[in-house]
């Protein structure tokens, strides 16, 4: 249930917006926008993300039981054999049945025999579901992995679906809010991360060892290691979010009558009269140094190639070979 604070967020976010659409630069009129979440806004996906952590142990399955991206759920269960596994599968999707309806589907991995796996079926709110070849994770899975050439070719496709997984489910959540409650390091004189940094860190080289095949014991250097994985760390993650941003903040017109918006405002105020010696430079701000208005001066100031980006594809690159430069 949503209540108090979180209640108070979401009707001041959906209500009272407006949006409008740039095309070669020509612009609409802006319009009220009734319901749903405005575009290219960074507030919805991390209300949903937030909004929705909980709803796996709130219908009574524990977190090493499942998994969820975006809207989607994954559910398993292991076992000796079929009938073992069958109650186990019925039981757990029936908690989302309700939600789910229809859409639930499931499939059966290991050592089962086609012919067995082909005939079972189980019950899932009142549906009878036939086991699938393929779940929706847009490449097909083997039902089983059977023999010595089914196995190589699982070596071999496993690391870049892996990669594709971690891309997925966990640089893209790091990006959303990376930008607004991380601090940027750009060189090793910034102060040392702090526990909650190192933790997601430590999280973020085990997934770069199961997509490489390393383990702890092998003590290979964290920067070779995301290397090997081709995955960032959690700082490059951070310094390209808040580049990325504070492009978007300079060249945001969506403030009202082609203004910026008002965390650009904030970053790149407007001189009352321009003059030869105006650069698009930031001003410093009073205040706190530990927000993202001030990282974003501090990035924008620091890396000219940013200022000189004039698409959004073209800051993308700029701000990876940022992030890339900077230390674990």
């Amino acid at each position: 249930m949503i209540e108090g604070m979180q209640l108070e967020w979401f009707k001041s976010y959906l209500s009272g917006g407006s949006q409008r659409v740039v095309w070669n630069d020509a612009e609409s009129d802006f319009l009220n926008v009734k319901y749903g979440v405005r575009q290219g806004s960074i507030l919805g996906p991390i209300l949903y993300l937030v909004l929705v952590a909980d709803v796996t142990s709130c219908v009574g399955i524990g977190d090493e039981e499942n998994s969820s991206y975006a809207d989607d759920f994954f559910l398993w269960a292991v076992g000796d054999s079929l009938e073992e596994v069958g109650p186990l599968l019925e039981t757990k999707p029936d908690a989302f049945s309700k939600y789910a309806g229809g859409m639930t589907q499931f499939m059966i991995g290991g050592k089962a025999k086609k012919k067995d796996t082909s005939a079972f079926t189980i019950r899932v709110g009142g549906v009878e579901l036939h086991p699938s070849d393929e779940i929706e994770l847009h490449h097909r899975t083997p039902q089983c992995l059977r023999g010595k050439g089914s196995k190589q070719r699982a070596a071999l496709i496993s690391r870049k679906y892996l990669r594709q997984l971690a891309r997925g489910l966990m640089v893209g959540k790091l990006s959303y809010e990376a930008a607004v409650v991380m601090t940027p390091r750009f060189d090793d004189k910034n102060k040392e991360p702090d526990a909650a940094h190192r933790a997601v860190q430590v999280a973020i080289n085990d997934v770069a060892r199961s997509i490489t095949g390393c383990r702890r014991r092998d003590h290979i250097r964290i920067e070779d290691l995301l290397r090997r994985a081709k995955i960032p760390s959690l700082n490059e993650i951070t310094v390209m979010a808040v580049a990325v941003e504070t492009w978007k903040c300079f060249h945001s017109n969506d403030g009202g009558c082609g203004a910026r918006n008002p965390i650009g405002d904030v970053v790149f105020p407007t001189p009352k009269r321009l003059t030869r010696s105006t650069t698009s430079v930031a001003c410093p701000l009073r205040g706190g140094t530990d927000t993202f208005a001030s990282r974003a001066v501090s990035v924008w100031n620091n890396f000219e190639s940013l200022r000189s980006a004039r698409t959004l594809a073209a800051a993308r690159d700029v701000a990876r070979t940022i992030g890339r430069s900077t230390p674990i």
